[in-house]
């Protein structure tokens, strides 16, 4: 069959499986029929420049970008040693995102200039048909930028559902609650900024229907056994990286808030949680949950004989809710005298200081 003789209605319904580079790169020139349904009726572009050369990506913004603004419906950008400065290249071609007035998705990723993210930030605000957005930035120096006025920026949104923030930068770790409130936002990973508990209360009510959050945090020697945090009842997907050493009894009083929580992904150090432990909290406050994801480490006490620590700790993940009940698996190896605990999930792809575990035993009897 010759692709010609196919109907526009069916080619335009093909044209969705490709990204706008490869669309352009694969059809447009072909003719004049397939140049107007590029450039007239499809309205689904996507272009992803991630590891595009130069000259391709100059092409396609000087001579196709500029006339189809209002029909991109998502753009990812990254920079990288063969693409430096994308983004600034980018605004040179299309100074305004006020022109992409359908855009739905934006992800940019690498940009390690302070004034290419400030201009970001200052144009998002034009986009008010964005539901998902994820900024990555990878930068030695202090971001110059002002961070209350990004999360401000971003939570105002109307239609933003999924948020990605990652923005490394010396002395920028600490989170700045949003003042605004959004009524869109439902997914927000944030693993690159510090929340505390507070924090998390206050976020949680300046985004009223979240869904999924991804942190990292600190659990407070200083919480209340009264603690309550109602406004955490809405999520059913947690990711957190947990810092420091903590009581027990001060993470179950955070756990305990999360009863409609489904997943659970939870990582730490310089702490150990038994089976038996996990168990009465997943049991007591955790009862809807569905996977659970553990990563542990710790250092082995001196006066503990190395054998019998891990025996007695693998038993403890050996019971009918571990092993019947939910299948959940835990694997352990130990490296000098540090032990890691971990499900299937967090399976290592590599050990500490590149040193093979003395030890290495697990729960699942296939392993």
């Amino acid at each position: 069959m010759n692709i010609e003789s196919l109907a526009n209605e069916i080619l335009l319904y093909l044209f969705d499986y490709f990204d706008g580079i490869d669309l352009f790169h694969t059809f447009y020139g072909l003719n004049t029929r397939f140049n107007l349904l590029i450039c007239k009726q499809y309205s689904l572009h996507c272009f992803t420049f991630c590891g595009i050369k130069k000259s391709q990506f100059d092409e396609l913004c000087q001579q196709h970008i500029p006339r189809l603004t209002n029909r991109v419906y998502g753009l990812s950008c990254a920079e990288d040693n063969c693409n430096p400065g994308q983004m600034d290249l980018l605004f040179t071609y299309i100074p305004s995102f006020e022109q992409f007035s359908g855009l739905r998705s934006l992800s940019l990723q690498n940009i390690t200039s302070s004034e290419t993210l400030i201009k970001v930030i200052q144009e998002l605000s034009y986009l008010l048909n964005l539901m998902h957005l994820t900024i990555n930035c990878y930068s030695a120096r202090k971001y110059v930028i002002n961070f209350q006025l990004m999360n401000d920026t971003i939570w105002s949104l109307p239609k933003l559902r999924i948020c990605s923030l990652h923005i490394f930068a010396m002395g920028s770790r600490n989170f700045c609650i949003p003042t605004k409130i959004s009524a869109s936002l439902q997914s927000v990973k944030m693993t690159s900024f510090q929340l505390d508990i507070n924090q998390i209360d206050q976020l949680m009510k300046n985004t009223p229907h979240l869904k999924h959050l991804s942190i990292y945090t600190e659990i407070s020697s200083a919480m209340n056994d009264d603690y309550n945090l109602p406004s955490l009842s809405t999520l059913i997907n947690l990711d957190m990286l947990v810092l420091h050493t903590f009581d027990l009894s001060k993470m179950v009083l955070f756990l305990k808030n999360l009863s409609d929580l489904r997943h659970l992904n939870i990582r730490f150090s310089n702490n150990m949680i038994n089976g038996y432990e996990w168990e009465q909290i997943i049991r007591n406050y955790l009862f809807k949950l569905k996977i659970f994801e553990l990563d542990m480490h710790d250092d082995i006490p001196t006066n503990q004989n190395i054998e019998d620590y891990i025996n007695q700790l693998l038993d403890s993940f050996q019971s009918s809710f571990w092993i019947n009940e939910h299948q959940w698996f835990i694997h352990s190896y130990i490296v000098d005298r540090t032990i890691r605990l971990f499900t299937s999930s967090k399976f290592p792809s590599y050990y500490p200081d590149q040193k093979l575990p003395r030890i290495w035993k697990s729960t699942d009897p296939l392993s």
